[in-house]
């Protein structure tokens, strides 16, 4: 996602990449707008423009502030707004993030997880910048809290 500022510093303009994929190379789910909020559509006081936000295309989404936040885009780095694989969703609902079933577009993809015990994941080759993920292979370990 690159973002980009307008000049008065209340509007930022989100381009996705044109292709984003998941780690089985199928296409990652990006929200569905409603009619009055789609592009070319009427623009309605729907959920997204009531809130500020609006859809240029399919591709880029524009967020209007009331004053400028120039952290926004660290912000919007958090996975909460990552896209999330479409077929995963359909099959499993909310229950696609489970082990077994969870599907990456990160650096890295989940081979195993022992709920209390570690986490396995391996290199990604499907992300966009693989070349430059250096290490193949990151084991986590559960340290108790105190």
């Amino acid at each position: 996602m690159v973002g980009r500022r307008a000049g008065d510093r209340r509007r930022l303009r989100l381009r996705l990449s044109p292709h984003p994929r998941s780690q089985d190379r199928l296409d990652l789910f990006l929200p569905r707008l409603p009619a009055e909020e789609r592009p070319g559509g009427e623009r309605g006081q729907g959920a997204l423009t009531a809130v500020g936000a609006r859809a240029i295309d399919a591709g880029t989404l524009e967020l209007t502030l009331e004053h400028p936040a120039p952290y926004l885009p660290e912000l919007l780095k958090h996975q909460s707004f990552f896209p999330v694989p479409k077929h995963a969703v359909e099959k499993w609902g909310d229950a696609w993030v489970k082990p077994g079933r969870y599907v990456s577009n990160g650096p890295y993809k989940l081979m195993s997880w022992q709920l209390g015990d570690h986490i396995e994941v391996v290199k990604n080759p499907y992300f966009y910048d693989a070349k430059n993920v250096c290490v193949d292979r990151i084991d986590y370990f559960p340290t108790p809290t105190r």
